[in-house]
């Protein structure tokens, strides 16, 4: 699953915990500066020779407002006991396993 936000997200992880951690996944925060007249990419946006890559991994959102876009590992600081998290390469991986063993059956 690849999501872009478009946001000015903190980077440092709030104390309170969150409703719902969505981990695992390839974000794309677009908060790099503009191409230049010829459309290359800006120095500070996340691409290479070999193409683009995402800068985070993980989104946070308590209340219906984004509290942090980061890597996996900071958004699990801030799972609490009611927090729903969704794994995003585990949940698509998960439902090909279903349906190919159903399949089987």
């Amino acid at each position: 699953m690849v999501l872009a936000i478009v946001a000015a997200v903190p980077q440092t992880a709030p104390r309170l915990p969150a409703d719902l951690l969505i981990v695992n996944g390839h974000v794309y925060t677009l908060a790099w500066d503009e191409p230049d007249r010829e459309g290359r990419p800006a120095a500070n946006a996340p691409h290479t020779s070999a193409g683009w890559r995402p800068d985070a991994q993980a989104i946070a959102v308590r209340g219906g407002r984004i509290v942090l876009v980061g890597f996996t590992t900071q958004s699990l600081t801030l799972k609490g006991p009611h927090t729903r998290v969704v794994d995003v390469v585990g949940r698509v991986d998960q439902t090909h396993h279903r349906r190919r063993t159903r399949g089987l059956r």
